[in-house]
């Protein structure tokens, strides 16, 4: 019902609604929360993170699976919103770019 709907990088793409409409094609009567708990099932699989619907969901997962020593160590943002600079600190202009070749980009891909 929901690994097909996986995408390559193991995120679930359609919404649950869609999902369940897929499954009711073959499985009648299908419930909005027997797919809540199917997809529950699948974000407790490996990797873990697999199943989440954007990248949020997915750290919060790995987040959800570390041990609790670790997972008191790690530090989290109330917000999804990206750190801000401290008041006054600027920005430092960029240096020029540095030249690389194709080829070292393909050697640096493998």
């Amino acid at each position: 019902m929901i690994i097909g709907h996986l995408d390559e990088d193991g995120y679930l793409k359609p919404d649950l609604e869609e999902l369940r409409e897929s499954a009711a094609s073959t499985i009648e009567d299908v419930e909005i929360e027997e797919v809540q708990t199917v997809l529950r099932h699948v974000h407790n699989l490996e990797p873990t993170g697999v199943g989440a619907r954007d990248v949020a969901e997915c750290l919060e997962l790995q987040l959800k699976a570390m041990p609790d020593e670790t997972r008191a160590a790690t530090p989290r943002s109330s917000s999804s919103q990206a750190p801000r600079r401290p008041r006054g600190a600027r920005l430092q202009p960029a240096e020029a770019p540095a030249r690389v070749s194709e080829d070292d980009l393909r050697d640096v891909a493998r």
